[in-house]
């Protein structure tokens, strides 16, 4: 279990022989204080000094420190307030900061916080990278999985989500950042939610056709979209370019296609 006043007696210590704390001290610090009660402050103030010294937050930091801040929308708006200076201590923007706050907003399904979060990058004079789209884009497939929702998705809501995820990929265009790994991976699972199989489709294939990195989690999700819908070939070219063989995935790919054909001659 995380114990806040271990981890500030560590430092303590350090300081007292002189010792310069490493990137894995400082992560273990700000994840330590992320997991800690009412430690949120002491968590940014790590961050902006890690950062300080040149290191970057790592995607695994972030995600870590966003599982603690996504406990509910109120400390995800806690932590934006503490990075924003609106709690009334130092404002502590960077990329890091922000990315943590909007990695929260994403494993939420919040939206609206998710893009009002991106908006302060640009407001700050700071350019997003490839997980702060990442993250906005998590957000609208969180919002668009029918897992998260008791009833059926509006169909206005839907297509205010595609508006946005397009708006959002635009600007990834502009900045010349390629959409890749796990980027693209809830870009097409947000297609795929929205029902949009073929758009899904066309990406998957541009991103191997380009050589991005397409994660076998995306190949085997859309593959699975594809079974669903009785679109065999498209799956096993899916399935195909995994970076090594599922033998379950073909198998099931198999099983559903005959099953599909003996049902057709009944």
């Amino acid at each position: 279990k995380p114990n806040a006043d271990l981890t500030l007696l560590v430092w303590d210590v350090l300081e007292l022989f002189g010792y310069e704390p490493t990137e894995a001290i400082y992560e273990n610090t700000i994840q330590s204080f992320s997991m800690s009660y009412r430690q949120d402050a002491n968590c940014f103030d790590a961050l902006a000094e890690m950062e300080s010294k040149g290191f970057e937050p790592s995607r695994a930091l972030i995600r870590s420190v966003s599982r603690s801040l996504r406990y509910s929308a109120n400390r995800a708006d806690n932590a934006y307030y503490i990075v924003s200076g609106k709690n009334g201590s130092e404002p502590k923007y960077s990329v890091g900061a922000l990315n943590m706050v909007l990695s929260a907003c994403g494993e939420l399904g919040d939206i609206d916080r998710a893009f009002a979060t991106f908006d302060e990058f640009e407001v700050n004079g700071l350019k997003p990278n490839l997980d702060s789209y990442c993250f906005v884009f998590e957000a609208l497939n969180v919002d668009t999985d029918p897992k998260y929702r008791q009833d059926s998705i509006p169909e206005e809501v839907i297509e205010a989500n595609l508006e946005a995820a397009e708006y959002i990929l635009s600007v990834m265009k502009e900045e010349g950042i390629e959409l890749t790994g796990h980027a693209l991976q809830e870009y097409v699972q947000f297609q795929l939610n929205a029902g949009d199989i073929d758009k899904a489709l066309e990406t998957v294939t541009n991103a191997l056709e380009g050589n991005a990195e397409v994660r076998n989690k995306t190949l085997f999700n859309a593959a699975m979209a594809c079974c669903d819908r009785k679109r065999f070939d498209d799956a096993k070219y899916l399935s195909s370019n995994l970076s090594e063989p599922w033998d379950f995935l073909d198998q099931r790919i198999n099983k559903m296609a005959e099953s599909t054909i003996l049902f057709s001659k009944n």
